[in-house]
């Protein structure tokens, strides 16, 4: 615990760990998210997905999801019932599909490493059970959220509006 006694020692450990390929990846991963954004806002995509994605979280709502934190269950059961009747603006749908995949690629190229980093973290947290214990919790919780957005997805038809 007393490795991290400093931004420069918390920023030090990163870099240990982090290197050039890494760091190229990171870069074009900005540029690519910058262009999509300028893409998505040039092409008229803010209102449309504005309004889609009103209707979507007021066809989600309808009572029962009521905490933005929890996807399965109720929310997710009205997102598919809403998806089933709409679909997804064209343009929305390539940042989605474009997210998915750099996603995927981060998780394929950098699964060793994140292996790696999550041994040094519970190595240098083994004193403090409690912490490591309540980490894995957040990370369950989050992958069952997820899983839950992602079967919503996919489930929906390919086709555009």
């Amino acid at each position: 615990m007393d490795r991290f006694t400093s931004v420069d020692s918390i920023k030090a450990f990163f870099m240990d760990n982090v290197d050039d390929a890494m760091i190229a990846d990171a870069e074009a991963a900005f540029e690519a998210v910058k262009q999509t954004a300028a893409n998505f806002c040039d092409s008229g995509c803010v209102d449309k997905t504005a309004k889609f994605v009103r209707k979507l979280f007021n066809a989600m709502n309808q009572g029962q999801c009521v905490d933005a934190s929890v996807i399965c269950g109720d929310c997710a059961d009205n997102a598919a019932g809403f998806l089933a009747r709409k679909r997804v603006p064209c343009c929305l749908q390539d940042v989605i599909e474009q997210g998915l995949a750099g996603a995927q690629y981060a998780a394929n190229a950098y699964s060793g490493q994140a292996a790696d980093a999550e041994a040094a973290l519970r190595d240098l947290f083994a004193d403090r059970p409690e912490l490591i214990a309540r980490a894995e919790e957040v990370a369950a919780y989050s992958m069952e959220q997820v899983e839950c957005i992602a079967e919503v997805y996919n489930g929906v038809s390919s086709a555009c509006a």
